[in-house]
């Protein structure tokens, strides 16, 4: 038998079926949203001993994510932080490749959370004054003029410094650290100034005291300069020639050239103002030559002259040949004339090597050819 509900019995049973579904539907998604709702993790960045801020970060699991951090930061007016190395999640320490400047990177995993550990050093200056050149030992480890706390350096300096080459140089003479009583550099054979042991528990300044010297050139033809090389600035320089000992043949000197030059015969004054060249100008004394040669020389020609004579008065026929007698006598003439200029050349170059004309050497040599 059919039970026939009326129409609008069975519209009202429909109504509640349909309404009872969206109802369970809905409780449905309520409750899976509860209970899996979006992953999200952390990155907890810290620093040891507190020398920064610690922070947290949001990671996305669908996003990369790149940590920076700088390699160096302010910690007070004279003084900074510098990273060394870091650590994840409790590892040990990783070593961190030391710069000055710049930002390390690190890219971290973002399908769970993480905690990055960094730890920096202090760091101190030190500052080099009145030096161009110079350098620390050790070396750096950020490459700068930057030394962690409590380390200790030494400053080199060369003493010597080119400024110009064979013109202008640069010499040490002082140093003093940080504003200190100046010390004395020590005048020997090397080529560094090291000043050593220098504590970087502070900010430090190390002056370096230099003079400039200039080098001065005398160019001449002849004989030996004394006083050209290098002088310092502004110093009056007094140089000299040493003639040359060419024996009969005396050079002088005729002039000197070069700016501010004050000249006095073998010897001139000026002062230096700079890469100095000075030229000397000679001329030739042939004055010790004609003593020696030319008085013997006349003498014997005075001797020759009065021989003459004397044989054209006791020679009564000058066409007559000669007697094999009167040939000797000519020729013992000759002789007695040769040795006349010999012994007075001797004689004369004796004088000269006496009175210091010549050196002994040369005497013996001119003697020698004789």
């Amino acid at each position: 038998m059919k039970i026939l509900l009326p129409l609008s019995f069975s519209i009202l049973i429909f109504f509640l079926a349909v309404n009872y579904s969206v109802i369970f539907a809905s409780s449905h998604l309520d409750n899976t949203s509860v209970i899996n709702p979006s992953k999200q993790n952390k990155l907890l960045v810290s620093f040891e001993n507190n020398v920064s801020p610690s922070y947290e970060v949001m990671l996305d699991p669908n996003e990369r994510f790149i940590l920076s951090q700088s390699y160096s930061w302010v910690r007070d007016e004279t003084s900074r932080y510098n990273l060394v190395s870091y650590s994840i999640d409790g590892s040990g320490p990783i070593p961190i490749s030391r710069l000055a400047r710049g930002g390390f990177t690190l890219d971290i995993s973002t399908d769970s959370s993480h905690s990055v550990v960094f730890v920096a050093v202090s760091q101190f200056p030190i500052a080099v004054e009145g030096a161009d050149v110079f350098f620390f030992t050790p070396e750096s480890p950020t490459r700068d003029n930057w030394f962690d706390a409590d380390s200790s350096i030494s400053v080199v300096v060369p003493k010597l410094i080119e400024v110009e080459q064979n013109k202008i140089r640069r010499i040490v003479t002082d140093w003093s650290i940080d504003k200190a009583e100046l010390k004395k550099v020590l005048d020997d054979d090397s080529e560094f100034l090291s000043i050593s042991a220098i504590e970087m528990s502070n900010v430090h300044t190390v002056d370096i005291i230099t003079k400039t010297q200039f080098k001065l050139d005398v160019l001449s033809e002849y004989g030996t300069p004394v006083g050209e090389g290098w002088h310092d600035a502004g110093s009056e320089v007094t140089i000299r020639m040493i003639p040359p000992d060419e024996g009969l043949i005396r050079r002088v000197v005729d002039g000197w050239e070069g700016p501010g030059v004050k000249a006095d015969g073998n010897s001139a004054q000026l002062t230096i103002r700079g890469p100095t060249t000075v030229q000397v100008k000679w001329t030739t004394d042939n004055t010790p030559l004609v003593l020696v040669i030319g008085i013997p020389v006349a003498g014997g020609v005075a001797l020759i002259i009065w021989r003459m004579k004397t044989v054209s008065a006791s020679v009564k026929k000058p066409l007559i040949e000669k007697k094999p007698d009167d040939r000797l006598a000519s020729m013992q003439y000759a002789t007695e004339i040769t040795d006349y200029v010999k012994l007075k050349t001797l004689e004369n170059l004796g004088l000269m090597r006496d009175s210091n004309l010549i050196t002994e050497s040369r005497y013996l040599q001119i003697k020698k050819k004789l």
